[in-house]
């Protein structure tokens, strides 16, 4: 990527990363703070290493796929402690109270997924002047998003991918989720080109 590439990233990743930052303080209900902001770009490997790498076994991954303005993907990666704080905030709840993940609840996540990835596209699409979408979020397992990414690989002749990552933060409940947008490549260059 060139250096004029790289900064307009940064700002996307930025504007990005603030909106989806003001949706989940509104639906929790609590202060939410941005812990990390990256827009790079990756491999395919990537994904799948950051799946298992951040959330393990015994966590709740969230996925939704692109379906207009640019191929890519929505995920949302969180552990199960940080999903069962979450669901309460969500729900209204008093912290502690969930200790089962139901259907509800997963829904409630879904939505989650859906309202922040919205919150990121929307920023996304203004900056590039493209309508970006994202379809029906499912719950997913990592070894589900692992196989995704290897069949997309094997698809592509192009081996990279952009990779905006959002760490949110929930300090006084010690909710972490990450959020994860990956793109087609090309859609730097609508960024580029709508500079």
């Amino acid at each position: 990527f060139m250096e004029f590439t790289t900064d307009i990233l940064k700002e996307a990743s930025k504007i990005g990363s603030k909106e989806v930052e003001k949706s989940l303080s509104v639906l929790s209900g609590q202060a939410v703070k941005v812990k990390t902001a990256v827009a790079e770009l990756v491999d395919y490997d990537f994904v799948n290493m950051d799946a298992q790498k951040e959330v393990g076994s015994h966590s709740v991954i969230v996925y939704a796929q692109m379906i207009q303005g640019v191929d890519g993907a929505s995920l949302l990666m969180i552990n199960r402690e940080s999903a069962l704080s979450l669901i309460d905030l969500l729900t209204k709840q008093e912290v502690g109270s969930t200790g089962v993940i139901l259907d509800l609840d997963r829904s409630a996540i879904k939505e989650t997924l859906n309202i922040l990835s919205n919150s990121y596209l929307n920023a996304l699409s203004r900056l590039a002047n493209k309508e970006l979408l994202i379809g029906s979020p499912f719950v997913v397992t990592a070894d589900s998003i692992s196989r995704t990414f290897k069949n997309l690989k094997a698809k592509n002749a192009d081996t990279h991918l952009l990779a905006f990552k959002t760490t949110l933060q929930i300090d006084k409940y010690k909710v972490e989720a990450n959020l994860y947008l990956i793109l087609d490549k090309d859609f730097a260059n609508l960024l580029e080109d709508n500079k």
